[in-house]
């Protein structure tokens, strides 16, 4: 069998040659941690909204408003930005209105400034119950040009009302009524009759009388009647005195 070396010369040159190429092939391999780095700074692309809200955007330019407003009359409150290159410089706060729309027509509706950075947020009016069309439009300033955001909607409910409940006065209980004059006869239960039937009448003798007679506080009286025509009719006569 043939040796791998014929001779300590040769083994020595074999070793020689191949230590350099293998720290060679060592430090040419990269180490793998690109793909790591690049996920961890990578920013995120996706914004949640606020609940309850809706984001829209167009040319850098986002407006953020609520789906649904409860109540006529109440101020809703829109936030966005407006693009770096509408905002020039830092100190600048460019103007802007709101507008909402009904019916095809676009009605004003707020009005505020942008911050340095070009943010906003702004109180606009709601109109009335139903659907609207919200947006934020920067008008020429500065010389730029004219801008108007995205359109979001924004629906407006009335708010329920209450029936108020009018309290109701207690109810005082009412005298009895006593008989109009005219009304015939009642039987007293002593020796006074009624305001109702002040004459009174005495069975035993048929004859009736009046309060301002003589013998009127002395008579204990079989019935009462409401006025001498009564007392007539019932076959009694009037008192001498």
């Amino acid at each position: 069998m043939r040796p791998p070396f014929r001779t300590l010369r040769h083994a020595v040159i074999a070793l020689v040659v191949t230590v350099p190429l293998s720290g060679t092939a060592l430090a040419a391999a990269p180490a793998r941690t690109t793909s790591v780095e690049s996920a961890a700074s990578a920013p995120s692309s996706t914004v949640a909204a606020a609940s309850g809200t809706r984001t829209v955007s167009r040319g850098g330019y986002t407006l953020r408003a609520p789906k649904k407003v409860t109540g006529v009359g109440r101020k809703i409150t829109l936030t966005g930005t407006l693009p770096t290159a509408q905002v020039p410089g830092r100190s600048s706060k460019r103007p802007f209105v709101v507008q909402a729309r009904k019916s095809g027509r676009w009605k004003q509706v707020g009005a505020g400034k942008t911050n340095a950075k070009g943010a906003f947020s702004v109180k606009a009016k709601t109109l009335k119950s139903g659907t609207f069309t919200y947006r934020v439009v920067a008008p020429k300033w500065n010389g730029l040009s004219r801008f108007a955001s995205a359109q979001t909607t924004v629906k407006i409910v009335a708010k329920k009302k209450t029936p108020m409940k009018t309290p109701q006065a207690p109810r005082i209980p009412q005298a009895p009524q006593p008989p109009k004059a005219g009304g015939g006869s009642v039987i007293p239960s002593g020796w006074d009759c009624p305001s109702s039937h002040p004459i009174k009448g005495n069975g035993n003798s048929m004859i009736f009388h009046v309060p301002s007679g003589s013998f009127y506080s002395r008579t204990n009286p079989e019935e009462c009647f409401a006025s001498e025509s009564d007392a007539w009719a019932a076959g009694y006569r009037k008192s001498q005195r």
